[in-house]
């Protein structure tokens, strides 16, 4: 249990920077956007290195997303739970699938 708790904390706290750095990276990043699409709209001729420029910020946003993504993890906690008193939410899902294929449908 106090391993669980330590992981949970180390979590919380590689989150929390995560979405610290995050952000660091993207209000400047959000200000070069800017200022490259008014560049680009106002200059002639170098439109193609206007777009690599475009393309690299747009990947490094991508990276920024994934710092957020990994901000918002969370521990997954697992349950056992007893099928038989889901059996009405499992066919649920399932049945449409087994329509699908023409396939009998059944659960044991």
């Amino acid at each position: 249990m106090a391993e669980q708790l330590r992981k949970t904390e180390i979590l919380n706290v590689v989150g929390e920077l995560a979405a610290g750095i995050a952000h660091k990276i993207r209000n400047p990043l959000t200000s070069l956007k800017g200022f490259i699409q008014l560049l680009r709209d106002e200059t002639n001729g170098y439109s193609m290195y206007f777009s690599i420029i475009m393309a690299e910020l747009e990947r490094i946003d991508s990276m920024v997303n994934e710092f957020l993504v990994l901000a918002k993890s969370q521990a997954i906690q697992y349950q056992k739970i007893n099928l038989v008193n889901h059996e009405g939410s499992c066919s649920f899902v399932t049945r449409p699938g087994a329509i699908r294929k023409n396939r009998n449908h059944y659960l044991f």
